[in-house]
């Protein structure tokens, strides 16, 4: 049988952006390997043409659902109904015998796909980026409970998936405690993404290796937080190695962030001066507050042939593969950053569990 998949999610499938956008590249790219004819399901429009139906449909779910915090709230309800009828809508007239939906995401307005399409007896998978409920300082759209308080709102929604196929080891060895039909899907870049870090491992073998780089997405909380320590423990400790900071959100922060003469903000910077910059650098930083999902750099740089010095909390999905350090204090990783650090083997054990889902969608059932 000839499938439809449509695809639900809040990145963009492409290549130049970040971890989020990167890992949507290689679902769709997993999709295409496997014969799928692929469609993506867009947002639904802010605006709310039909403000009466909508509210109306949102309160009739709020109330049956027992999320009685936002019943006051009109916007709330409005902005309810208004996802609960698209997602209706775009699969009323589609055959749940002929249609696979995957939902990367398991936060807000998204979980209701989940209750809509699990009712209406389609397959739906979710491929969620991280457990959100685990993120730091993030919040349940329908209770406003903070993390890690609403797991068990998350874990509800999730257990309407046909199956999850989460990308670490821990989300998936906790969602099967909860009985919940959990894959290990591990991230691993496309062929385009992999060329070119093949191409910086070349190169590397000639060139001058000098200073790290803190590379991360700063619009994350966990990362954010985790720049503010290490810049305040680096000033604190410096042994003098240079420190190159780059990353998504990092041009709103820099002016907040204190100065030092060998931490180099470079705030946002495009691809070629990325690209350019690991040819160089000794190693890559990673250092985050406990945060769930799994650092997609990581894999990246270990494929390009950078050490990584990685704490604890981003390391938790890596451990004893070459190339990774994991250190449990700013000052021991001064240390180690004078110290020579080997080229990293090639991932190869992840790139075999990425190419392809770890179970055929085609054959598993709905859960209603």
């Amino acid at each position: 049988m000839n499938y439809q998949v449509l695809v639900y999610s809040r990145f963009q499938a492409n290549p130049n952006k970040d971890g989020g956008n990167r890992r949507s590249c290689q679902i769709m790219s997993t999709l295409a390997s496997e014969g799928y004819n692929v469609k993506r399901i867009d947002e639904p429009k802010d605006t709310m043409n039909d403000f009466y139906s909508h509210y109306i449909e949102g309160a009739k779910y709020l109330l049956k659902n027992k999320k009685y915090i936002r019943l006051f709230n009109r916007k709330f309800i409005g902005n309810c109904g208004k996802h609960l009828i698209y997602f209706k809508t775009i699969l009323r007239n589609l055959d749940p015998e002929k249609t696979i939906i995957i939902n990367e995401s398991s936060y807000g307005w998204d979980l209701l796909l989940f209750d809509v399409a699990s009712k209406m007896n389609f397959k739906i998978f979710a491929i969620p980026h991280n457990l959100e409920s685990l993120v730091y300082k993030q919040k349940d759209l329908f209770s406003n409970k903070k993390a890690p308080n609403w797991l068990l709102t998350e874990i509800a929604y999730l257990s309407k998936a046909s199956a999850v196929l989460t990308i670490s080891r821990e989300e998936q060895w906790l969602l099967r405690n909860f009985g919940i039909d959990a894959y290990y899907y591990p991230y691993y870049p496309t062929q385009e993404i992999e060329s070119e870090l093949l191409k910086i491992r070349r190169e590397r073998e000639a060139s001058n290796k000098e200073g790290a780089l803190f590379l991360a997405s700063f619009t994350n909380p966990p990362s954010k937080e985790g720049l503010v320590y290490f810049i305040n423990e680096y000033i604190k400790n410096n042994r003098g190695t240079s420190i190159y900071i780059a990353g998504y959100g990092l041009n709103e922060l820099k002016d907040q962030l204190p100065k030092h003469k060998k931490l180099f903000i470079l705030g946002e910077i495009d691809k070629k001066d990325l690209l350019l910059l690991m040819t160089s650098i000794k190693a890559l930083i990673t250092l985050q507050i406990p945060s769930s999902g799994a650092l997609t750099k990581i894999i990246e740089f270990l494929i390009a042939g950078i050490p990584i010095l990685a704490d604890e909390n981003s390391s938790r999905n890596y451990f004893n593969l070459s190339g990774i350090t994991t250190y449990s204090t700013i000052s021991s990783l001064f240390d180690l950053l004078k110290s020579d650090l080997e080229t990293p083997n090639l991932p190869v054990e992840f790139k075999s569990l990425s190419r392809c889902f770890p179970i055929e969608i085609r054959k598993t059932k709905s859960k209603n």
